[in-house]
C-alpha cells in the first residue's frame, strides 16, 4: 500500500527464564496454537493482524487476558502461566520493568506495517511538525540495536 514500509520486525514471544517455549531465540507461529495469551482488547489492528495470520495456517489463539496497558501486560506474563505477543520497543522497555524472557516468532514472519499521513490542507499543527521532526531523527539515530534499525518484529514474552 502507499505510503506503508514493513517494518521487518520479528515477533517476539515473553516468558519465564528457562521455560519451554521460550528457552530458544526463535519459536514457531504454529506452537502459539491453544496457548493462554494476554493481548490488547478489541478493536485493536495488531490482534486482528495476529488472528489474521492465525486463521491463514489453520492455528488457534487463546487469547486469556485482555489489557490495552503494556505495563499492566508485563506484569500479568510476570506472574506466570500466561504470554505475550509484542514488538521490539515494548519489549525492551519492559524488560527493564519485569524479568521477561523473549523469544522472536518465525515461521511466518510477522511484519508491521507504520503509515504517517498528513493532510494537504491547512498549515502544519506544532503537534504535526514535532512528530516529524521526531521521526527524522529516529530515522537518523545510530543508537538503536542493528536488529531494532532494520524493523525487526514482535516477540513472545514470559515472566523469568
Amino acid at each position: 500500500m502507499p505510503g506503508q514500509h514493513p517494518s521487518r520486525t520479528k515477533l517476539k514471544a515473553q516468558k519465564c527464564e528457562g521455560h519451554i517455549r521460550v528457552k530458544q531465540s526463535t519459536i514457531a507461529f504454529s506452537k502459539l496454537d491453544g496457548i493462554p495469551l494476554v493481548s490488547f482488547c478489541r478493536p485493536n489492528s495488531w490482534r486482528e493482524r495476529l488472528e489474521q495470520i492465525a486463521g491463514e495456517h489453520r492455528i488457534s489463539l487463546n487469547f486469556a487476558a485482555e489489557a490495552d496497558s503494556l505495563s499492566l501486560q508485563a506484569h500479568i506474563v510476570a506472574d506466570g502461566g500466561i504470554y505475550a505477543l509484542l514488538g521490539p520497543y515494548a519489549i525492551a522497555n519492559l524488560e527493564k520493568e519485569c524479568r521477561l524472557q523473549a523469544s522472536m516468532v518465525v515461521d511466518p514472519p510477522v511484519p508491521r506495517f507504520i503509515a504517517l499521513a498528513m493532510s494537504p490542507h491547512g498549515e502544519l499543527t506544532l503537534a504535526c511538525r514535532t512528530v516529524m521532526q521526531l521521526t527524522k531523527e529516529i530515522a537518523r539515530s545510530r543508537n538503536l540495536s542493528s536488529d531494532l534499525q532494520r524493523g525487526v518484529s514482535a516477540a513472545f514474552l514470559r515472566s523469568i
